[in-house]
């Protein structure tokens, strides 16, 4: 057998070493522009998540703890941050019990998506408001989530129902 020279050695060390170096600049070059591209796609969502007039919940898929929300839910349901985050929506009444809860979680673990045409909510003031709701199965900081979202349809309802009683009185006046 043929030894290489010490010289050999050293050359083809050196030659992996600096390839070793290069692929492991490359990797690490790699995560830090995906890194920052997911923390400027985090941003983008947190800047339309809190300028939204939708109203968006997260809330956590298995309990039901209310995660994060933005200024048009909090506007919309009457709750405040500092007394609802953590909490389950059960507790802040948004179920009416855990297995109401439950049916919505199974249809949600099944469908991925859910939209409700006339979603009822009662804020802290006992005013009861019309939306429309749509449930998302998301993720939220690497845990199963509910992204719950709900547009305000109260004042479309009552012009809608204004019109219909007008155009009632309109037909009874005319077939008189």
């Amino acid at each position: 057998p043929q030894i290489d020279s010490p010289l050999n050695t050293a050359r083809d060390l050196t030659a992996i070493f600096i390839i070793l170096f290069l692929l492991i600049y490359l990797i690490i070059n790699m995560l830090r522009h995906s890194l920052n591209a997911v923390r400027k796609g985090e941003e983008k969502f947190r800047r339309v998540f809190h300028v939204s007039p939708v109203a968006i919940a997260i809330a956590s898929l298995e309990e039901g703890r209310l995660l994060d929300a933005n200024e048009a839910y909090w506007k919309l349901t009457g709750l405040s941050p500092d007394f609802a985050i953590g909490k389950t929506t059960v507790e802040l009444g948004s179920w009416s019990s855990v297995a109401e809860r439950a049916k919505l979680v199974q249809r949600l673990k099944q469908e991925k998506s859910i939209h409700n045409p006339a979603y009822e909510i009662s804020n802290q003031s006992g005013e009861t408001r019309t939306t429309l709701a749509f449930y998302e199965l998301s993720d939220f900081e690497s845990q199963p989530a509910v992204l719950a979202m709900y547009y305000d349809i109260t004042e479309q309802k009552k012009a809608q129902l204004a019109l219909q009683a007008s155009e009632q009185k309109y037909r009874n006046f005319i077939e008189r």
